[in-house]
């Protein structure tokens, strides 16, 4: 983890596992973390910050989705208006 930069402030170290080169995942008891093989993964979470949720960005994303939903929609009906 050192070499990869090491922790960040918000990392969950009681938290840590191994995802195995072959689907298996592996917990990392009080910090003895074991070898990895090649191919494994080690995660570590961290925990989120509320504030990294941008609402202005959020609100314009489902604005455009159901703008997009109320076109179809509008054009769903023009089509069976016209048979």
């Amino acid at each position: 983890i050192k070499l990869a930069g090491g922790h960040q402030e918000n990392s969950l170290k009681n938290r840590i596992y191994i995802q195995r080169a072959n689907g298996g995942i592996e917990n990392v008891v009080r910090g003895r973390l074991k070898r990895p093989n090649a191919g494994d993964t080690i995660v570590v979470p961290v925990e989120g910050d509320p504030q990294d949720f941008d609402t202005a960005s959020f609100v314009a994303d489902i604005l455009s989705v159901l703008t997009n939903l109320v076109a179809i929609l509008a054009i769903i009906d023009n089509n069976s208006d016209n048979n």
